[in-house]
């Protein structure tokens, strides 16, 4: 399958060298994104950075964005992602929708669209719109708060004058990632909680029935907005039957909100978030985020984020710090121009909820006492859209 979506990928990459960049109506229109980074951690895997001194330079994403608008209120909308990380190589589809506008105050699509909430749902693979190369994991990454997609029907629109309002309503279902690594632990004598120890530390959970929302209100203070966002559905079991009751899945059960503020001037933005899950577990994730420009192309930014877990049950002891996670990242930037931006990180982690040993290895330094609740990493990368 995974050699099946690559030769897919190549025919697409290939086939579009006979579109129309830019045009009349009905031709196809192609944007992109992409970005390489090579980290270094000096404890255990994070991001890419990889443990024990090793470095891992084959890490380059692509995603091509491809529109067409058959008429002039009608367009046609897909997004392809490509992934090589170390020998691993992985291509997906993340949007495919039809968009129909009846006036700048509503539009219906129909399809795969990206969740909207927060800040950075909507262009979640565009590295040349933040500081950092990569997002706030305690809202946007494995921790299990905000998926990259729906699949279904949805409505936005925006009004308002000074006071700026955008709207997004929709229904559906989608697929959310989850982190099954504390629940090794979840008997209050150590034990495994069920879990074979061959099993992924990280999962995937379909929520169905999906109703959610986004409200986003720009201030008359120029770069000055704040919004909300929240989404409830039904979760289904995995085939275990272990993440929800298999025989009682309730609407409800998977509930999200979220809260925002964001100021952007010509050198300084600001941007931060507070989410809520309330799913089998609660998991309460924020982060602050700080950038400013200076002589033109360079750019120095910090962040502070934060996740913690309320577990459906105890855990053994040794294992409290897979409920929590900090991170404390400064980053140095150089601009080539608003395309193209070479980033330097630095980051400070406190917690094993993201980063721990692999495997077995994981059982073995939490019944040792073994497991190192502090970890950095480097990285340096570039990002680039087009």
């Amino acid at each position: 399958m995974a050699n099946l979506l690559k030769t897919g990928m190549l025919l697409v990459i290939v086939s579009i060298s006979s579109f129309t960049l830019a045009g009349e109506p009905g031709d196809v229109v192609i944007h992109g994104t992409g970005g390489w980074a090579v980290g270094h951690s000096d404890q255990y895997d994070y991001l890419q950075g990889e443990g024990a001194g090793d470095h891992q330079w084959r890490n380059v994403d692509l995603m091509l964005n491809l529109y067409s608008s058959p008429s002039e209120n009608l367009r046609i909308n897909t997004q392809l992602w490509y992934e090589i990380e170390g020998e691993e190589t992985e291509a997906e589809l993340e949007v495919a929708f039809v968009e129909w506008t009846l006036n700048e105050y509503l539009r219906f699509k129909c399809g795969l669209s990206r969740v909207p909430f927060g800040v950075y749902a909507d262009i979640f693979d565009i590295g040349t719109l933040r500081p950092f190369y990569h997002l706030p994991q305690s809202v946007y990454g494995s921790v299990g708060i905000v998926p990259e997609g729906y699949a279904g029907i949805g409505l936005w629109g925006q009004t308002g004058d000074e006071w700026q309002i955008v709207y997004d309503l929709y229904v559906g279902g989608m697929i959310v990632p989850d982190l099954d690594v504390y629940r090794m632990f979840i008997d209050a004598d150590g034990g495994d909680g069920g879990m074979e120890e061959s099993e992924e530390l990280e999962s995937e959970n379909d929520v169905r029935d999906i109703v959610g929302g986004h409200l986003v209100i720009s201030t008359p203070l120029k770069g000055l907005s704040f919004g909300f966002s929240a989404f409830s559905g039904k979760p289904m079991p995995d085939e275990e039957g272990a993440e929800v009751d298999a025989a009682n899945p309730a609407w409800g059960d998977h509930t999200v909100h979220g809260v925002q503020l964001e100021y952007r001037a010509d050198s300084l933005m600001l941007r931060t978030e507070y989410t809520f899950a309330d799913k089998d577990e609660d998991i309460k994730s924020y982060y602050v985020e700080l950038a400013y420009a200076f002589y033109g192309k360079w750019q120095v930014a910090g962040r502070y984020e934060a996740v913690e877990i309320d577990p459906v049950a105890e855990i053994a002891t040794n294992a409290q710090s897979l409920l929590d996670h900090e991170d404390r990242v400064i980053g140095l930037n150089y601009w080539l121009n608003p395309y193209a931006v070479i980033k330097f990180a630095y980051h400070d982690i406190e917690g094993n909820m993201l980063t721990h040993p692999e495997g077995s290895e994981i059982m073995e330094a939490v019944e040792a006492d073994e497991l190192d609740e502090s970890n950095s990493m480097v990285s340096l990368g570039v990002q680039f859209s087009f």
